[in-house]
């Protein structure tokens, strides 16, 4: 698999879901064949494929579901028999499942933590950066980790430094993440209203950030995170 990417949170409703339903769904409209990994046991990703394909309106992408401890061991070989180019993994939350994030962790490229600008938020990212290190430490290469801001009060960050997502944005880069430059707005009902129909990545931060994903490695890339 070329492109893979694991979106990870310690608790639930950090928009984990829809982030990696989005993602991939991204990805696909970038002519990329892609596969949605539900591995979370509550299987929403797989809820929102099932509503989707019931209405006539179905993934342009494979979703599976892997909620389990073999995850590390399973997705690759899924991956290369069924031949796709992308691979995005929707966990479930670590402080009830660690051992399913940590194994899907273990087997992908780019580590994603969708999080909202406040500060109790900031502090459990700490915590998954603990986890981070820990599935790191018995890997012989060093998966890219990014943050994602969500639920935040601007679509685009912000230039005052004491504005909430600035705040967030110094902590999360003090702790060692890359804090991708586009941010996803609570108030935005293009989120909530596309449960249950193939969402349009069209214009979105999940547009860009699959455009960020299937650069690759290298200073363009790093310069679009940033930027």
């Amino acid at each position: 698999m070329a492109i893979s990417c694991t979106f990870l949170n310690l608790k639930p409703g950090t928009t984990k879901t829809t982030s990696a339903v989005y993602t991939a769904a991204a990805l696909a409209r970038r002519d990329l064949v892609t596969m949605l990994v539900d591995a979370d046991p509550a299987g929403s990703a797989q809820r929102w494929a099932d509503l989707a394909d019931r209405g006539g309106d179905p993934f342009p992408f494979h979703i599976v579901g892997m909620s389990r401890k073999s995850i590390a061991r399973e997705l690759p070989a899924l991956a290369a028999r069924m031949r796709v180019d992308a691979v995005v993994v929707d966990t479930p939350q670590m402080e009830d499942h660690a051992d399913i994030a940590r194994g899907a962790m273990a087997v992908t490229q780019t580590w994603i933590v969708p999080v909202a600008p406040a500060g109790i938020e900031i502090d459990r990212t700490m915590h998954v950066y603990r986890h981070m290190d820990q599935v790191e430490a018995t890997l012989q290469h060093s998966p890219e980790r990014l943050a994602l801001l969500t639920r935040t009060n601007r679509r685009k960050p912000s230039k005052t430094a004491t504005a909430p997502d600035a705040v967030a944005r110094a902590g999360l880069t003090r702790i060692g993440l890359t804090v991708f430059a586009d941010q996803v707005p609570i108030n935005d009902d293009l989120y909530r209203q596309t449960y249950s129909v193939t969402p349009d990545p069209t214009g979105t931060p999940y547009e860009r950030l699959a455009e960020y994903l299937a650069v690759g490695a290298g200073s363009i890339r790093a310069l679009r995170a940033v930027q």
